[in-house]
């Protein structure tokens, strides 16, 4: 289990919280080691939300305020956020492409390392996906889009079953937030 620390709304000392949003550019990131982590959330447009915005790879995300456990990465690819209350976890991340996968093969791979589950939402498009699946008590949902600056992005939730109603509600508004590639930080 990760190890999270608790926070209000951020990490302390590696916080940066703004009133800036998040708007789609068309500007590449790639992420670059990092011994200072920076965790960017920022007032959505959403009330109930904040917005994740990741520098070294140019991605944001609404992420519900119930998720105030903040962890970012090591590496600055990504962050872990959990809600204490539903004992629901949020993950974040992007990842160079290096072997230039495509939706369709990480979709496979992805299916494949869980054990090829049942799906419940089962979305694949040339460039993305989006799946879903229960096992044993808990909700599992996947988004990961292939961007054409060679990385991928994406977030996935894990939830109680008993939390279903509130989480698919919150994996709907997440998706639609999400901005895979060319986000730009305006808070600065």
């Amino acid at each position: 289990m990760m190890n999270l620390k608790k926070t209000v709304l951020l990490l302390a000392a590696v916080a940066v919280v703004g009133t800036g949003g998040v708007m789609a550019a068309s500007a590449p990131g790639y992420g670059r080691g990092m011994v200072d982590v920076e965790v960017i959330l920022m007032s959505s447009q959403t009330a109930g939300y904040r917005t994740y915005y990741n520098e070294p790879f140019g991605y944001s995300l609404d992420i519900p305020d119930a998720a105030s456990d903040v962890e970012p990465t090591s590496s600055g690819d990504g962050c872990y956020f959990q809600d204490p209350q539903a004992h629901a976890v949020i993950s974040v991340y992007g990842t160079k492409n290096m072997m230039n996968f495509t939706a369709a093969q990480l979709y496979r791979i992805d299916l494949s390392r869980n054990g090829n589950p049942t799906l419940t939402k089962n979305e694949l498009t040339d460039k993305s996906y989006v799946i879903s699946w229960v096992k044993k008590d808990k909700v599992y949902y996947e988004a990961v889009c292939v961007n054409d600056n060679g990385t991928y992005t994406s977030f996935s939730v894990v939830y109680p079953v008993k939390e279903k109603a509130t989480y698919d509600a919150y994996c709907t508004h997440m998706q639609a937030s999400f901005i895979p590639t060319g986000a730009v930080y305006t808070g600065k």
